[in-house]
């Protein structure tokens, strides 16, 4: 009697140990687990509404092109930022902004299957949305972590990685990070293109393009491709996910930029990135193209997501900025927004790395409004100082590129 008891107590504990160890599988995780080491999923275990997505399919469809789901984007001068907004937007200074490209950008947020595709690594905010889907835009990132997806973006596709570092710290920032411009691959936008973009798109506050509002209306980000495209034929670009840009949170200083933040940021212990469009969670009043939001940089929020560029630098033009005593041969007298700033003399250009503004530059007058875009810009085309960061000048040494040939 005594060994039959026994038999039945070591039967009953081989089979909960075999029945333990086989309910915790490699796919099944907790929102404990270490979501970045795990490359293997499962989704038909767990209660998904996309369960029946192919990740292998899907990446047939992307692995050959760099540019998928990408829209170009041909810039001009405009004027960035809204007098009409409380100085907590951080946006009241007015200034024009000239490119010397253009660029593609992101027509959504980056999906879950995609960054999993990509970086063969589990969204870090799949668990914790209250609804599992990959076609939720890919959350809980910080600045460094959207840079470290930008260039795995760019490994992906064999192009060249625009940022480099020596090493993760271990609050995840990343040590002696650089940016090399010259570089082909995914970049993120620094804020004067996201808001180049956002003025094109915006429409006035429109719920059928954005999610965000008064009163608040949920928990969860929309799927990328779930509310109408705006203009531009981008999705979600206010009020569905912060989006993370590459450019410091600080007031205007100047009056005219060019090319603004296509340089290093010099990222102290205080400093704050910019995030643009507001989350899903945002008031309204501050859903526009100008408001500007302060993120921490090693800050991993649900809310924060990423859109990233492809930058297409035009060769006449950068020559002219490189070189302005050279007229370009090609130049005409239609191709005004950059070329006429530079062409008069050398002394136009200022390359002040000590981010003094000259004495004879021309401010904005304190009643100018955003409605006044054309006056803006007709007063300042008198103006002969034009502000260029030597890091930026610094790190063309190999430009020009034609992003049409790198495909």
């Amino acid at each position: 009697m005594y060994l039959e008891k026994n038999s039945l107590y070591i039967f009953l504990l081989i089979y909960l140990s075999v029945l333990i160890i086989s309910c915790g599988g490699e796919g099944d995780l907790t929102e404990n687990d270490n979501l970045n080491n795990v490359v293997i999923f499962d989704t038909t275990k767990y209660n998904i509404s996309d369960s029946d997505i192919d990740l292998d399919s899907l990446e047939g469809i992307i692995k050959d092109d760099p540019l998928f789901n990408m829209v170009y984007i041909e810039t001009e001068d405009f004027i960035r930022g809204d007098t009409n907004l409380p100085s907590e937007a951080l946006a009241e200074q007015l200034n024009k902004v000239s490119f010397s490209y253009n660029f593609y950008i992101d027509k959504t947020e980056i999906p879950q299957w995609y960054y999993y595709v990509i970086t063969k690594k589990m969204p870090p905010s799949f668990f914790i949305y209250t609804e599992q889907n990959w076609f939720l835009p890919v959350g809980k990132l910080s600045f460094y972590d959207a840079v470290l997806f930008c260039n795995e973006r760019s490994k992906y596709y064999g192009l060249d990685t625009v940022y480099s570092y020596t090493a993760i710290n271990e609050d995840g920032s990343l040590k002696d990070l650089n940016a090399d411009f010259s570089k082909s691959g995914f970049a993120l936008p620094t804020e004067a293109e996201w808001e180049f973009v956002a003025q094109k798109a915006w429409d006035g506050y429109d719920d059928s393009y954005i999610f965000a509002g008064e009163p608040l209306t949920g928990t969860l980000p929309k799927k990328v491709e779930e509310l109408q495209p705006d203009k531009l034929g981008l999705y979600n670009l206010f009020g569905n996910m912060m989006e993370i840009t590459w450019s410091i949170y600080d007031e205007y200083e100047y009056t005219y930029y060019l090319n603004p933040d296509l340089k290093n940021l010099e990222i102290k212990e205080d400093t704050k990135i910019v995030g643009r469009g507001g989350n899903w969670g945002t008031v309204k009043s501050q859903i526009n193209p100008a408001w500007r939001f302060a993120l921490v940089p090693t800050s991993r929020e649900l809310s924060y997501g990423i859109r990233c560029v492809i930058r297409d630098f035009k060769e006449d033009i950068y020559k002219e900025i490189v070189n302005p005593e050279v007229e370009s041969e090609d130049s005409s007298s239609e191709d005004t927004n950059i070329d006429e700033h530079v062409s008069d003399s050398t002394s136009t250009i200022i390359n002040d790395s000590t981010n003094i503004m000259p004495e004879d530059s021309v401010n904005l007058p304190d009643t100018t409004t955003i409605d006044d875009t054309t006056s803006i810009i007709d007063s300042l085309e008198t103006d002969s100082t034009i502000y260029i960061d030597s890091a930026y000048v610094d790190s063309f040494s190999v430009l020009p590129i034609d992003a049409s040939n790198l495909f």
